[in-house]
């Protein structure tokens, strides 16, 4: 389970890379753990951590969008921009190997 101060943690290193890459995603795999070793959160974790609030359905002119799930859209665009809209696959969780974790 994520803690609050921990999302808003990733959200703050995702922002920084505007996560395009396999390396800005270990690179922020690596500060992840560095400031939480204990979670033991892969790269494939995280992405998908990041891609469930961003893709989190919020009502139509709902005024109370929670903050964390504002600023993940808002990566998510900026990285969807950067890309040209190509995110390397034709689903964004197509990619993540969730359930091979030995």
């Amino acid at each position: 389970m994520y803690r609050l101060a921990e999302i808003n943690f990733l959200l703050e290193l995702s922002q920084e890379k505007i996560s395009i890459s396999g390396e800005d995603w270990e690179d922020i795999a690596q500060q992840h753990y560095l400031q939480y070793p204990k979670q033991e959160r892969n790269v494939d974790l995280l992405k998908y951590k990041i891609y469930s609030l961003a893709k989190t359905k919020v009502r139509t002119g709902d005024p109370t969008i929670p903050p964390t799930i504002a600023k993940a859209k808002m990566i998510l665009r900026d990285i969807i921009q950067e890309t040209d809209g190509l995110t390397g696959s034709a689903h964004p969780f197509e990619e993540l190997d969730l359930y091979d974790q030995d």
